[in-house]
């Protein structure tokens, strides 16, 4: 299920896996900062910054300049999966997602877009082809000052406007072909959110 369990198995276990991708490429996918750094030039991102906890104070992020159109802030862990470490901070709610963060610890910051729609794709990438699946809405709940993963709509997805699902795929097709130029093959999914200001991707 997840290849990243696989590296460092034994041989038996190692020599019998498919589509193994280096580690190297894995841990560069899987880290949020280092994808963001590698598709920025592909596909819409989302103004970022890497952050220590410490320096995560609403105050801190307002002075920022970076996000100048935003009052409310997304900050995770560069590696995380399910929303457990995905924080949504705002004025009120500021010193408890900071109890959460360590003060040394590094943390992918973004401004919070509202009113957006979470979306998902997965491919498979192979030597000569990339195939898409069905895109799915992702099933987003707030709980402990998270914003956390419950599932995948797919029929919310079908139902969405054309002009959505094709700047979507737009998006992600150059991202996954860039990616296939780097020797991976098989699975992967490819995180967005479509917002007033169009799609930006945010992970694999």
């Amino acid at each position: 299920y997840n290849p990243n369990y696989t590296h460092g198995a034994p041989e038996s276990v190692v020599s019998r896996n498919i589509c193994l991708n280096p580690q190297e490429l894995l841990e560069m996918l899987d880290t949020k900062q280092s994808f963001r750094d590698f598709a920025q030039k592909l596909a819409p991102m989302l103004k970022n910054q890497v952050r220590l906890g410490r320096d995560c104070t609403y105050v801190a992020l307002q002075d920022s300049g970076l996000w100048t159109d935003s009052e409310s802030y997304i900050i995770q862990e560069t590696v995380s999966s399910v929303g457990q470490v995905t924080f949504f901070m705002d004025q009120e709610n500021e010193a408890d997602v900071l109890n959460f963060l360590e003060p040394e610890g590094k943390y992918l910051v973004s401004g919070f877009v509202s009113s957006n729609i979470p979306l998902n794709i997965h491919a498979v990438i192979y030597d000569e082809d990339i195939l898409f699946f069905p895109g799915s809405v992702q099933v987003i709940v707030p709980g402990n000052q998270r914003l956390l993963y419950r599932g995948a709509d797919f029929p919310t997805y079908q139902a969405l406007p054309t002009n959505i699902k094709d700047c979507f795929l737009a998006a992600a097709r150059p991202v996954c072909k860039a990616i296939q130029t780097t020797g991976y093959r098989g699975v992967l999914g490819v995180d967005g959110i479509w917002t007033k200001r169009g799609i930006f991707l945010l992970e694999v």
